[in-house]
């Protein structure tokens, strides 16, 4: 994951500045750091100042520097996140005459926004949260993901418009540390702050699919993918059972292009078995990661993982918990976590991530699986 920040003044460029756009911004990118630990960069034109802290996975030389400034100099992007289809659109681009000074996703993405605008979204497959600023007409653009895996916070405080890969990024940037109360109650009902809203006043998260347009006049959200309608355009198969294992084996094989390690947690459940299995197919010495539970053995299933370990060839490695492990890990799990989050699994995954980067830099994981494939009793009941 890579980190990115930014600030959009709604007054005068000339005008009331409380504070300096690219200290505040300096600041979010020091809350950031753990997210890019390779690179940072800012960027100031205008009303606008970005940033950005790199984890370094598709061409990590300095030629992926961000912001990526485009040739012409007229825009500028943050990008969080991977493009899987960056190198068929690359391709693509350069037949029709185009021609790039990297091998990352991010250059081809803006590429795509310099020739299409916000159209440019529905080109691509992936992950990722970003912000385009043009310098011409001094506007923002920010968008989300089809389905919000990776984050965007923003808000507005004294006169400017914030944005943050994390809500601290926010508060960095100046914006209050007001509880709100509605949250509040919302936590205590689901365990969680449902999106758009946060624990914190003014702090919001902004939807899977959606899309922010920032100039002097204000900032507005459209919607740019619907579910829905996107299921609608998509003809019936005639043999579902081969079309879904083609999507699966598609969706892990893009996840696999990066120029550094890769592996993938491997619980011994439904999901993560299955998206293993997959990567072993596309990758060679595949290394698989799991969590055990040394002093909990009712609530350790490392043995199936290791079953499915053996099956598919990976080379495995079980982390074993002890309670002290646990214990010595809350506070760190608490600094790292936004907004409360009632998950239990958040520590064990928390620690499994730690422990899995001194080996790789990017994890595969199962999760949303079960949702899909009834990996519990519950989903199967839905």
């Amino acid at each position: 994951m890579c980190g990115i920040a930014g600030t959009f003044s709604l007054t005068s460029p000339q005008g009331h500045r409380p504070r300096d756009p690219a200290e505040q911004v300096r600041e979010a990118l020091t809350c950031l750091a753990h997210r890019g630990p390779d690179d940072e960069g800012l960027y100031e034109e205008g009303r606008c100042a970005l940033g950005h802290r790199r984890l370094s996975i598709i061409d990590t030389s300095s030629a992926g520097h961000q912001p990526f400034v485009d040739d012409g100099g007229r825009y500028a992007m943050v990008l969080n996140g991977e493009i899987f289809n960056f190198q068929e659109l690359r391709a693509s681009l350069v037949q029709d005459g185009h021609r790039f000074r990297s091998r990352t996703d991010t250059e081809v993405a803006l590429r795509l926004f310099t020739l299409k605008g916000p159209a440019f979204l529905h080109d691509l497959n992936g992950f990722f949260a970003l912000a385009i600023h043009d310098k011409e007409k001094d506007e923002l653009f920010l968008a989300r993901d089809r389905f919000g895996v990776k984050p965007l916070w923003y808000g507005e405080h004294d006169g400017r418009f914030l944005f943050s890969s994390e809500m601290r990024g926010l508060m960095a940037m100046g914006l209050p540390r007001t509880i709100d109360p509605a949250s509040l109650v919302q936590y205590f009902r689901f365990y969680y702050t449902p999106a758009p809203d946060s624990a914190v006043q003014g702090a919001q998260k902004l939807l899977p699919g959606h899309c922010l347009h920032v100039s002097a006049a204000g900032s507005r959200i459209e919607r740019w993918y619907h579910l829905p309608d996107a299921v609608r355009s998509v003809p019936a198969s005639k043999d579902p059972i081969r079309t879904l294992r083609e999507l699966l084996d598609d969706a892990v094989r893009l996840r696999l292009i990066a120029d550094v390690p890769v592996g993938t947690f491997l619980s011994g459940g439904l999901d993560s078995s299955i998206v293993s299995a997959l990567t072993a197919r596309h990758h060679q010495q595949l290394h698989t990661f799991s969590i055990g539970y040394a002093d909990d053995p009712y609530y350790d299933e490392t043995r199936y993982a290791e079953e499915v370990a053996a099956h598919i060839g990976s080379t495995h490695t079980t982390f074993s918990l002890t309670r002290d492990d646990l214990a010595e890990n809350y506070a760190k799990l608490l600094e790292a976590t936004d907004e409360p989050f009632a998950d239990s699994s958040a520590l064990p995954s928390f620690i499994l991530c730690q422990r899995t980067r001194a080996q790789v830099t990017v994890a595969l994981s199962g999760d949303g699986g079960d949702e899909v494939f009834g990996g519990y009793g519950k989903h199967q009941a839905e």
